[in-house]
């Protein structure tokens, strides 16, 4: 039986980087409870170290009078 750490890397897109063949547009909320501003860094870091083309938009709260 696997680790609950093997079984994260093994469905990571960030241990996959190599396999992505199209350009990747990531939309990240700053405050999102669900993926981390910093999850969304590591990939778009790892695409970039590799050359591969990404686009990332950063969305920060917006706050209504």
């Amino acid at each position: 039986m696997e680790t609950e750490e093997e079984f994260l890397k093994w469905r990571s897109p960030l241990f996959f980087v190599d396999r992505i063949q199209k350009p990747l547009l990531i939309g990240q909320g700053a405050n999102d409870p669900r993926v981390k501003q910093s999850e969304s860094d590591q990939i778009v870091n790892a695409m970039q170290e590799a050359g591969l083309p990404v686009q990332y938009a950063l969305y920060t709260a917006i706050q209504f009078s």
